[in-house]
């Protein structure tokens, strides 16, 4: 579970609350791990961290659900929709 400030209360979510954001951009991709993870900072102002969106690409690619063309650094990757899942 994830806590989020909506607002004027806090929500709780499930972990994968941001998978849908995060899938929907690297669709269109290519695209490097740090401007997906920016665009989705830009969308949820304040309410979630450059980490956990990390952790959630990674948990991404462990799962086969994303892959990246390159390795190091998370934010150095880039990230599409793998084509094994």
């Amino acid at each position: 579970m994830v806590r989020l400030w909506d607002g004027d209360e806090i929500q709780t979510v499930d972990e994968e609350f941001f998978d849908h954001s995060l899938l929907a951009i690297i669709k269109t991709g290519p695209h490097n791990a740090a401007k997906v993870i920016g665009q989705i900072l830009g969308q949820y102002t304040g309410q979630v961290g450059d980490t956990f969106l990390s952790y959630r690409i990674s948990v991404l690619m462990q799962q086969g659900v994303v892959c990246s063309n390159n390795t190091g650094s998370i934010f150095k990757l880039n990230l599409s929709l793998s084509t094994n899942g």
